[in-house]
């Protein structure tokens, strides 16, 4: 999650709506106040190692970062 906070420059907040398929897309549409749209890049190196963590886990899709409960 800490590289992602540095990679990205996303807020806490932010962070917790990136799904599998954003990383495979490269970047998320987070919409905030006011309707206006904030697009959040992810970094090459950091979504190909991302990618490779997940097809570890063997994940599809899904959230990205889970809580203790799932």
């Amino acid at each position: 999650m800490v590289r992602y906070l540095a990679g990205t420059g996303a807020r806490v907040s932010e962070l917790t709506q990136i799904k599998v398929e954003h990383v495979r897309l490269g970047y998320i549409d987070i919409y905030s106040k006011g309707g206006k749209v904030r697009r959040i890049y992810i970094p090459k190196a950091l979504q190909e190692e991302t990618i490779a963590w997940i097809d570890k886990k063997g994940q599809e899709c899904g959230w990205l970062f889970l809580n203790k409960y799932g």
